[in-house]
């Protein structure tokens, strides 16, 4: 079982943690190994899970899951033809799926935290949360949660095979990491500047790359781009690794750089650049003064954190030409990432259609946070992965805790930002139903259990404690 979420602020400014615990809840299969959570960050989050080596059983055993699930007279999916599985968070859009594992990193993690296994992690396209999930701690023991990053754009098997190769590279940096004191990384202020423009998280800079810096810092007329890349690629493979981009900055980049660091070392690059600026262009822009408080905040959260995606991809032209209602739910679906300045891409929808209605934002913001560098992209799925176990023991790892979930959505409802408890309680009565098929079939057995006040399948606050502290 999820825990508390109203003890969650980006949840809870995305009003994903509204009418908690109403229309919460989560179906355990019989053994276990099977659970729907029900009205967390999406509408169902369905997903196996069990102790093992071989990652293409658990793989597989969501599959036929979720060909059951979905088979359900009355389960009808939000489901977008350009983007796939709606769901509430852009980061999980298209298969919704999430592929885990939980790994002891006790050499990567001997500081106590996080740091060196996400810095080894992040070229491997891999995630590393706390052992709760995002925002939560690691294990004391070093104890790590990784899962590949992409969602979009790629193939659910794709998805499992990544996470594979991503444990064999993490194996070996774990391995190396317990005689090599330089794994702490480079302490030089421009290596933060540096993974901030590396946009695709290469561990190298290209052309393109370097010409959006030069633009952000105001230098993109003034700097020869192909003489910048020729005194800077020393070893002319094309690509500006972090040697040659210490070693060989221009001094007039160093300053315009070190003219823009931010607190924590990142280039502010938010135009407009004050907040006279922004007040002459709420005026030219004629945006009403209701939206003028929230606009205002929003630009002094670029300045502080310019990777964050509510902000770093809005346009405030765009916001201008939108009609009121669409001005609402823009200002809706960024409000998690307006009120937690630190987030990475605090945007949620509220709304299935907010992907199409608003798209060009949201497109933007796919195309930054997927990596995505073509503007007609589309979602394909592939749940064929062939007859490779793709067994962990074969790279020295012992049973781990292993885990695919999907995310899902109903079509009839609202997504979970913008649903009030009404709907809440009328979506989990849907799943109830849903919930008393799989109970009577051999394969999953087991029972829901619901936060709900007057549910049929309602349990005490010792119950829920018990299933949160099981089902991790």
């Amino acid at each position: 079982m999820f825990k508390d979420m109203g003890a969650d602020t980006y949840l809870t400014a995305a009003g994903i943690a509204s009418d908690w615990p109403t229309g919460r809840g989560c179906f355990v299969s019989a053994d276990q190994k099977f659970v729907v959570w029900v009205g967390e960050e999406d509408h169902l989050r369905i997903m196996c899970m069990f102790k093992g080596t071989r990652l293409a059983d658990v793989f597989n055993k969501l599959k036929g899951a979720l060909a059951i699930v979905s088979g359900i007279e009355g389960l009808d999916f939000a489901f977008s033809s350009k983007c796939g599985n709606v769901t509430s968070c852009p980061s999980n859009l298209g298969t919704g799926m999430r592929a885990s594992v939980h790994i002891a990193l006790p050499n990567l993690t001997s500081d106590g935290t996080d740091t060196k296994a996400k810095a080894i992690c992040s070229p491997l396209g891999l995630s590393v949360r706390g052992l709760g999930g995002e925002h939560t701690p690691i294990g004391a023991d070093g104890t790590v949660d990784i899962s590949p990053s992409s969602r979009f754009c790629i193939k659910e098997s794709e998805i499992v095979a990544k996470l594979y190769q991503g444990l064999k590279s993490l194996k070996a940096a774990e391995d190396g990491a317990s005689s090599s004191p330089a794994m702490a990384g480079p302490q030089n202020p421009l290596f933060a500047v540096f993974q901030q423009l590396d946009s695709d998280s290469s561990g190298s800079l290209d052309v393109r790359e370097v010409r959006r810096a030069l633009r952000a810092l105001d230098l993109g007329a003034s700097v020869d781009i192909d003489a910048l890349m020729t005194k800077m690629d020393t070893d002319g493979d094309g690509q500006i690794d972090m040697g040659e981009w210490a070693s060989n900055l221009p001094t007039d980049v160093y300053v315009a750089i070190n003219n823009r660091l931010t607190d924590d070392g990142r280039i502010a690059t938010y135009h407009p650049r004050s907040m006279e600026e922004l007040e002459k262009q709420l005026s030219s822009l004629k945006i009403e003064t209701k939206y003028h408080d929230k606009l205002k905040t929003m630009f002094n959260v670029y300045k502080s954190n310019p990777t964050n995606l509510s902000v770093k991809c809005f346009d405030l032209a765009y916001f201008a030409g939108l009609s009121s209602d669409l001005k609402d739910r823009h200002m809706a679906c960024v409000n998690s990432g307006v009120e937690n300045p630190d987030s990475g891409l605090g945007v949620y929808a509220m709304q299935p259609a907010d992907y199409d209605d608003l798209e060009p934002f949201f497109s933007k913001v796919l195309k930054d946070y997927h990596k995505i560098t073509t503007s007609d992209f589309k979602h394909e799925s592939d749940w064929e992965l062939g007859d490779d176990p793709l067994d962990l023991k074969l790279l020295g790892l012992p049973d781990l805790s292993m885990r695919v979930r999907v995310g899902r959505n109903l079509k009839a409802y609202p997504l979970p930002g913008a649903m009030s408890g009404a709907d809440r309680k009328a979506m989990e009565l849907k799943m109830t139903e849903a919930f008393d098929v799989l109970i009577g079939m051999p394969e999953f057995g087991g029972r829901y259990h619901s936060l709900t006040e007057g549910h049929r399948d309602y349990i005490d606050a010792d119950k829920y404690k018990e299933l949160v502290n099981a089902v991790r």
